[in-house]
């Protein structure tokens, strides 16, 4: 009888310890949901995989179009391609949602707006950038994929000759593949042949994606891309 009793008064205690609430000043939880690169509360948590490191999504890529070291450890990421290298971190951004409902209210509201604006300015005035390829999820990209902007047109060699596609701007997601290109160029123009896409005068591989040949051929690093497609020979 005495062992139950104090088996009762165990657990007793226990229960009441994890019902006690843990009590934290906001300003220590702070640190841990801001952006290293915009001190800003954390927009599409982006994880770094080597180091763990956190930053809006929008930061982390723009800063690693250019760069290919963490912004807060100055850790390599990697020499080639970077952006395989980070992730959604959706837990992360659950918890800060949670605990900062008025962001996630306010970010909402913002997305809202700009949402409104954007088809408004869609509707008056079209865009001199075109999603050329199909806007198939499955197909062609994600919708939360980061995009590039990407110029395709003939070879200088080969432009009296060989036909333009309708738009030569195109907006579409970093994980397109030249293979894709070559789909939409035989699609949009009455060239049948096997093609060849260039960048800065180096043939690309067909599985090659855009964001390989952004970190690794497009030496000049600003917008659009520039690639030019042939008759292969």
């Amino acid at each position: 009888a005495v062992v139950s009793t104090q088996s009762t008064g165990e657990e007793e205690e226990e229960e009441r310890a994890v019902r006690t609430k843990v009590q934290l000043k906001m300003k220590e939880l702070n640190e841990h949901f801001l952006c290293g690169i915009c001190d800003g509360y954390l927009v599409d948590c982006t994880t770094v995989t080597e180091c763990l490191h956190s930053f809006c999504k929008s930061c982390i890529v723009r800063h690693l179009q250019s760069r290919q070291t963490c912004p807060t450890c100055k850790l390599l990421i990697h020499n080639t391609s970077p952006l395989q290298h980070i992730l959604l971190d959706k837990g992360l951004q659950r918890l800060l949602d949670t605990i900062y409902p008025a962001v996630a209210e306010r970010e909402a509201l913002v997305r809202a707006e700009f949402e409104q604006e954007t088809t408004a300015d869609n509707s008056s005035s079209p865009s001199p950038e075109s999603d050329g390829p199909p806007d198939d999820e499955n197909t062609w990209f994600h919708r939360s994929d980061v995009k590039i902007s990407i110029s395709l047109e003939p070879s200088q060699k080969d432009v009296a000759m060989l036909e333009s596609v309708p738009m030569k701007y195109i907006r579409c997601s970093m994980r397109l593949k030249v293979s894709h290109l070559e789909k939409y160029i035989r699609d949009k123009t009455s060239l049948k042949d096997e093609l060849e896409i260039t960048c800065n005068k180096t043939p690309l591989d067909g599985q090659l994606t855009l964001e390989n040949i952004w970190l690794d051929t497009w030496k000049v690093k600003e917008a659009p891309m520039r690639l030019y497609y042939s008759k292969k020979t």
